[in-house]
């Protein structure tokens, strides 16, 4: 689940900034872009927003594993929520959010490509097993006007909702009515994505993005086969955590440092990647190899093999105020929103929380059935995942990350 946020506010008269806040819930509700484009045209530029997105995804992880322990974050919401940014800014200020996020110099293409990603999630959302839904949010400041063009290309292509609310007189109650909005878009999961303080008389817009997402797996691991286990948190250091097990056919491979394996979501479209790299400290040297053409030609390895496989139940939350990371990756000129507003506004912050749930039945607890493989485990490849991980969530199709976390320590 995430949830992102953007905070833009104002500072001196009818001045404003900005504030981002993106928010992962697990949820998703896209539209379909209005021009009138050819079929392969839409699915040409699904895929190179597909890409764009994965291109930011990891030049963002590159900045985030810095950071100790453990981190969970939605690429595709952050995208997504700076997409809809990006169509207000202009001069420098939309040629650095371009080059930060890997955007093209062109807003319909790209917008045209969310529109079409959105409704492809949308699709996958209406299996009776797995849950996908996205939420955005306008949240305007009454004193604050927007432009209509603004107002109205965010609905087309985002299906974006908007809410009036008083930042300069009443900013506290705004926080808690854009927090409870959040809540109930990711189920309560995530409650309080905006904290004291974030939202102030100077903010004049607020952005939120969520999306929810609640995976069944293909092949739900049997609660009964489930033990007591060490996780090595580093080559001296283990806890005990419960260790899910099961065995069958799943796409598997192997490289120098590390092993693959795709674990298959219910419907067999979206997969949960998990990266183990063979020595429990290996971790950092994967991380060094993180780059969109090298995943991508990992994932181009696997092949159908019988694997025993051992996974930990885990949960884990991360939240970050991005934009300093951002201004890191190029985007330093923060101030020309004007296809927003004819008024100043300045970008302030960029707030994104994310938390996802492993467990027997999937991610995000549900109802499953299934049937548990058992074969002789002599005959299987070992995937034992005990020590750091990396892990993501696809979308095969369109090659969408939708998530990507890692795990070093299940005592947090």
């Amino acid at each position: 689940m995430t949830n992102n946020a953007l905070l833009l506010g104002k500072g001196d008269i009818m001045n404003g900034k900005i504030y981002l806040i993106l928010g992962i819930s697990f949820m998703i509700v896209f539209g379909k872009g209005m021009y009138s484009v050819s079929q392969a045209d839409q699915i040409e530029r699904m895929i190179e927003t597909a890409t764009y997105n994965r291109l930011f995804a990891w030049d963002l992880y590159a900045q985030l594993k810095e950071q100790k322990g453990n981190l969970f974050y939605s690429p595709y919401s952050i995208s997504t929520a700076l997409a809809m940014v990006y169509n207000g800014a202009r001069g420098e200020t939309a040629s650095q959010i371009a080059q930060a996020l890997r955007f093209p110099d062109q807003y319909e293409p790209l917008n045209e490509g969310f529109s079409q990603l959105n409704g492809r999630l949308l699709d996958l959302g209406e299996s009776a097993q797995n849950t996908i839904y996205l939420g955005n949010a306008l949240w305007i400041d009454r004193h604050f006007p927007l432009m209509k063009t603004f107002q109205q290309l965010t609905r087309t292509y985002y299906k974006t909702s908007p809410f009036t609310v008083n930042f300069r007189e009443m900013p506290e109650e705004a926080r808690k009515q854009i927090n409870s909005w959040v809540s109930e878009q990711t189920f309560t999961k995530i409650p309080e994505l905006l904290q004291q303080g974030d939202i102030t008389p100077n903010t004049a817009l607020t952005l939120t993005n969520a999306i929810y997402f609640k995976g069944v797996w293909s092949s739900p691991f049997d609660e009964t086969q489930t033990i007591d286990a060490p996780f090595w948190s580093s080559p001296d250091s283990y806890h005990t955590v419960p260790m899910m097990q099961k065995s069958g056919d799943f796409e598997y491979a192997e490289t120098e440092n590390f092993q693959i394996l795709a674990l298959p979501y219910a419907g067999d479209r979206i997969f949960m990647v998990i990266f183990l790299p063979y020595e429990k400290d290996g971790l950092p040297v994967l991380e060094a190899q993180l780059h969109d053409n090298t995943v991508m030609q990992w994932l181009d390895l696997l092949q159908a093999q019988k694997v025993a496989v051992s996974l930990p139940k885990f949960s884990t939350r991360s939240r970050f105020d991005l934009l300093p990371i951002l201004q890191k990756m190029g985007l330093e000129n923060v101030s020309n929103f004007s296809g927003i507003s004819e008024h100043s506004l300045v970008l302030e912050k960029v707030i994104h929380e994310a938390t996802v749930d492993v467990n027997e039945q999937g991610t995000e607890a549900t109802a499953a059935t299934a049937v548990t493989m058992g074969r002789s485990l002599s005959r299987f490849w070992d995937f034992t995942v005990d020590h750091p991980f990396l892990f993501f969530i696809l979308d095969t199709r369109s090659h969408s990350l939708l998530f990507i976390g890692r795990i070093t320590d299940l005592a947090l």
